[in-house]
């Protein structure tokens, strides 16, 4: 009923102000910017069943649809499954997000992010930007090689590989502070991003050996106050750490 999959949303009917965007996993996510690749809405409504019948009916049919049927275990209908739900059984109030991280990062390692809300699946951490700050600026700056190294450094790897981070993690991790740069070092750092957000993530490997992703390190580098020279000798500690970390099962 809440989980609407994207090539089903004009078959329900539902009304688009009741659609969100939704992600359920980090696999769904391959670029940093989270624009058009949308697998899911999420059906969200905090109207009462009267005003809907009067001025929105594709929401109404489908509340209705579902009034008595009942959950996968068939041990109660959905309105009692979701009878705690405010201020309607059928209402939700779903964690939204600007940026989302990858959790459980291997070979990639990106923070994807939104200038709209998004909403996401309970086992993924919203990160929510405060309005005094640039959303984009925020992202970037957490997608630079300083955060990843940190992540690196910090992180616990699990046994196949994978970091193993949670919201209590990210709610400690360092992060390069926006209120130190001056309007015309965002402008370059923004203006830095822009390859950067559009394409394809790549491992860490390739993503080090980029033109683009070397050229926006270095803005981050230089606007930091950091000497641009350090950051083949960053690429070379983020890439060993990685690897040892990745290929740990095959020496055990």
């Amino acid at each position: 009923m809440f989980v609407v999959p994207e090539d089903q949303v004009v078959s329900t009917g539902i009304e688009n102000n009741f659609l969100i965007p939704y992600v359920k996993s980090p696999a769904e996510l391959d670029k940093i910017e989270f624009k058009s690749e949308i697998n899911f809405r999420l059906f969200v409504c905090s109207l009462p069943e009267g005003a809907l019948k009067r001025n929105f009916p594709g929401a109404y049919n489908w509340i209705k649809k579902f009034e008595q049927v009942t959950n996968k275990n068939g041990t109660k209908t959905i309105i009692e499954a979701c009878s705690g739900h405010k201020p309607y059984w059928y209402s939700l109030s779903p964690k939204e997000a600007n940026i989302v991280p990858a959790i459980n990062p291997y070979e990639r390692a990106f923070f994807c992010y939104s200038e709209n809300n998004f909403s996401v699946d309970q086992r993924l951490v919203a990160f929510n930007v405060d309005k005094k700050y640039n959303i984009e600026l925020i992202a970037a700056l957490l997608n630079s090689v300083i955060t990843f190294l940190f992540i690196e450094m910090k992180g616990t790897s699990r046994s196949l590989g994978a970091l193993d981070l949670n919201a209590n993690y990210f709610k400690q991790l360092p992060v390069l502070n926006p209120d130190s740069l001056s309007q015309k070092q965002v402008v370059e750092i923004v203006k830095a991003f822009q390859p950067l957000k559009s394409r394809p993530v790549k491992t860490i490997f390739d993503e080090i050996k980029m033109n683009d992703r070397i050229s926006f390190d270095k803005v981050i580098l230089h606007c930091f106050g950091w000497d641009e020279n350090i950051l083949g000798g960053l690429y070379k500690i983020l890439a060993s750490a990685v690897n040892n970390r990745v290929t740990m099962k095959q020496r055990f």
